[in-house]
């Protein structure tokens, strides 16, 4: 038996401009193309790279997949916070973007946020890419002029039929 060589991989890219989010699909080069410091933050998960640009301009990059204190729960929390950006997002939005019911309770939100914001080198007093309020409640938001960048990949179905068998 003759086994089908997988078919190529293309890549999911999002991206947030500073006044609109925008998905497309890419090639490897096209992807490849893609300039990291034209964004505030670049994330590509297939490529383990998570680089961003601090409050003080400094530009920092982790590789491999070496990301400090952002698991799995964490990032969605990070990308539910990015995707909206310039809105205050409350407890309650963070638990249904995430599907996390742990975020309907401000106290694990809030440690993930303060886990956020030391990765990002930022600080409540001087926030670069997580502003909170806690007026009543605690909201976060991503500013809306900090614009982001998501690489994700994903194997397409083969638009070529199967070769005959003899």
């Amino acid at each position: 038996m003759e086994r089908r060589k997988p078919p190529p991989m293309k890549f999911e890219v999002t991206t947030y401009d500073g006044k609109e989010v925008e998905v497309k699909t890419m090639t490897r080069e096209e992807v490849e193309a893609i300039n990291p410091k034209d964004y505030d933050y670049y994330m590509a998960k297939c490529f383990g790279i998570l680089a961003f640009r601090t409050g003080s301009g400094e530009w920092i990059e982790h590789r491999n997949g070496n990301w400090p204190r952002l698991g799995g729960k964490t990032l969605d929390l990070l990308r539910a916070i990015q995707i909206n950006p310039g809105l205050f997002q409350t407890c309650s939005d963070l638990a249904e973007l995430t599907g996390n019911e742990a975020y309907f309770d401000a106290n694990p939100v809030s440690a993930r946020i303060l886990a956020l914001r030391r990765t990002h080198r930022e600080s409540k007093d001087k926030p670069h890419f997580f502003a909170t309020s806690d007026s009543g409640q605690l909201r976060v938001c991503w500013p809306k002029e900090r614009t982001w960048i998501w690489i994700d990949s994903f194997r397409s179905r083969s638009d070529e039929a199967p070769e005959d068998q003899e």
